[in-house]
């Protein structure tokens, strides 16, 4: 069986064409409209609930997560469940005891709590 390692010309057309669709609707957003901070990075503090929760689920379930998760499964068995039983008690405390505090400062960053 002849098995070919690597990208092919399709594999590669199909990248290029993700990467400039991407960059395409990074720089349409980025020129229209006011170009505050605020409704560039925070969307004017008027998004509905979906959005905001697919971009933080994206951004808390990595690529990387998914393939170091089952990496350590593989060689270490299930241990690393008891770290997955973390999560949804730090969802809860930041829901009821973080946010509450955070969200009427009307910050952009957690950094700017420093300053």
């Amino acid at each position: 069986m002849n098995v070919e390692n690597g990208f092919g010309i399709i594999d590669y057309c199909m990248f290029a064409g993700v990467l400039v669709i991407s960059s395409g609707i990074g720089f349409y957003f980025s020129y229209i409209g006011n170009k505050s901070p605020e409704e560039f990075l925070m969307g004017n503090r008027n998004l509905k609930t979906l959005p905001v929760a697919m971009s933080l689920l994206t951004s808390y379930i990595s690529a990387i997560a998914l393939l170091g998760y089952s990496g350590e499964v593989y060689g270490n068995g299930l241990q690393i469940g008891s770290i997955i039983l973390g999560g949804p008690v730090a969802l809860i405390f930041a829901s009821y005891f973080v946010l509450p505090v955070l969200y009427p400062l009307k910050l952009t960053s957690i950094n700017e709590v420093c300053t």
